[in-house]
């Protein structure tokens, strides 16, 4: 199964994006008052398409984590009841060290225990 490709907007170059956005604005038609619906759906069409050229450009893909794109994946499931276990086993001993920790403090060390 192929990781899916997504924008890595960390790394985009944004004075290019910037830049782009600029040459693509005059092909957007010149704002005015819209009469109609569909002429405003137009427009966010445009323009949507405007941003997306522009993204394709300049802002690098890179592949996502298999298991972001497939959460139901048997695999997924079993790493996910992994990880479940082992963060409740290191809960579970920090529990029990803090709670040996108090039943062995003197009365004089109790004030330190936080």
């Amino acid at each position: 199964m192929d990781p899916t490709l997504s924008f890595n907007f960390k790394m985009a170059d944004w004075k290019r994006f910037r830049e782009g956005l600029k040459k693509r604005m005059t092909e957007l038609r010149e704002p005015g008052e819209l009469e109609m619906l569909e002429e405003l759906e137009e427009q966010v069409e445009q323009l949507t398409k405007m941003l997306q050229k522009v993204m394709e450009e300049v802002v690098p893909k890179v592949k996502s984590s298999i298991w972001r794109s497939t959460p139901d994946h048997p695999l997924y499931r079993e790493y996910k009841a992994l990880w479940n276990k082992y963060a409740d086993a290191i809960l579970d001993a920090k529990k029990t060290h803090w709670q040996e920790y108090l039943e062995q403090a003197l009365d004089a060390n109790l004030w330190t225990a936080n």
